[in-house]
């Protein structure tokens, strides 16, 4: 009696697909995705939120230093801004101290 083996069963293909975070801020909607690109020198995490429907894009960055965003509230004034509370508080990015005006702390 000969034994005959077979072949071995065929696996899945693996699938790759896109995850999409969105976070809600008050009445907007933002899109969360990575900055794709290699990030700046320093830069650990680096984001892109989109607002929905206006296309305005804000740039999310996590450093040594601590988190900072590229909207108006926190490049003017220093502010913690709720771009990066809302991140912090869904856990996408470490809480960090608010960033105070004349680099303290």
């Amino acid at each position: 009696m000969s034994t005959v083996s077979r072949a071995p069963a065929a696996r899945p293909p693996v699938r790759h697909g896109t995850c999409r975070i969105y976070v809600c801020i008050n009445e907007n909607t933002y899109t969360c995705s990575p900055i794709r690109r290699r990030p700046a020198k320093g830069v650990a995490v680096a984001l892109a939120l989109r607002k929905h429907g206006e296309g305005v894009v804000y740039g999310i960055a996590r450093t040594a230093e601590g988190n900072s965003c590229t909207c108006p509230d926190h490049r003017a004034r220093g502010a913690h801004c709720k771009h990066l509370r809302a991140l912090e508080a869904a856990g996408i990015l470490p809480h960090s101290r608010p960033r105070k005006k004349g680099g303290g702390r």
